[in-house]
């Protein structure tokens, strides 16, 4: 399945669709207007998304959207097996955030807090100030034990290099 931000002249805003690969079928998520930089969960039941200054999450087969926490100006996340999004904010100092998938408060990843939180040896995410991108490595974020580094490019990044 695939997710994308697709606009809807029914709501007249942009929402989430899902596009069953191979299909004609195309099905928007209701409650998910303005949304922006969705990303799947692990067992990808679920997706969350950026929208009205918030992390949000809804279940592609159906039901409310729920907001996990503020997250002004969301760029992308990455959501692990653990129960864990990292996403990064531009409005809440240009930084890295983790925050539960149940929702709750955001904690900052700064200075290596990511690895160190997750157990890895690996910076987990990169800044670069030349594209201004933030890359976060989903392969090792998720633990899924594959060779492959899935990296998300978020645009927009106007900091720093750094690594965190």
């Amino acid at each position: 399945m695939l997710a994308m931000v697709g606009y809807s002249a029914n709501a007249n805003d942009y929402m989430l669709w899902t596009h069953e690969i191979g299909s004609q079928r195309t099905t928007p998520l209701e409650g998910t207007h303005g949304a922006n930089y969705p990303f799947w969960s692990p067992d990808g039941k679920s997706l969350g998304f950026f929208a009205d200054g918030k992390l949000k999450k809804v279940d592609v087969s159906g039901g409310q959207v729920q907001v996990l926490c503020d997250a002004p100006n969301g760029r992308g996340g990455a959501w692990n097996r653990e129960g864990t999004i990292v996403f990064f904010s531009r409005r809440i100092g240009d930084r890295c955030w983790r925050v539960a998938s149940s929702g709750g408060s955001p904690v900052c990843g700064d200075q290596g807090g990511f690895s160190r939180a997750l157990g890895s040896r690996t910076p987990l995410a990169r800044v670069s100030a030349r594209s201004k991108t933030l890359s976060l490595s989903r392969s090792q974020f998720q633990r899924q034990g594959r060779n492959q580094r899935n990296l998300c490019g978020l645009a927009g990044f106007p900091g720093k290099s750094a690594s965190l």
